[in-house]
């Protein structure tokens, strides 16, 4: 899996129009390299972030364990994939009966869906 992070070059004052958005890609592997060669060969975090190519600071936040390996950023789910596709299943089958539903009527369908 690749992660990206999102590089913005710019200068002082420079309209958004002319800055430059440059996109660096790192994989899971490298960043388990890094973390190997921290923990392991006690290499810098700086150090090892450079030799893998990986952002220091996501390196430095899973060293410190303020976030986990291998999760996905952002905020939980409140529905798995499987609820969240029966969900979808069911209001797509309201919407060929022409049944309206809005935001009342599907919240207690996830309610007791959990």
């Amino acid at each position: 899996m690749l992660y990206s992070v999102t590089l913005i070059f710019c200068r002082q004052n420079m309209p958004l129009s002319t800055m430059i958005f440059s996109r660096l890609q790192w994989s899971n592997d490298s960043m388990e390299k890094a973390m190997s060669d921290v923990r392991e060969r006690n290499m810098t975090l700086r150090g090892a972030a450079k030799k893998h190519s990986v952002p220091y600071s996501t390196l430095k936040d899973r060293i410190q364990g303020r976030v986990m390996h291998g999760t996905k950023p952002g905020v939980k789910t409140v529905l798995s994939p499987e609820e969240e596709n029966d969900l979808v299943l069911c209001i797509q089958v309201l919407t060929m009966y022409t049944i309206l539903y809005c935001r009342v009527f599907v919240s207690p369908m996830c309610c007791t869906h959990r």
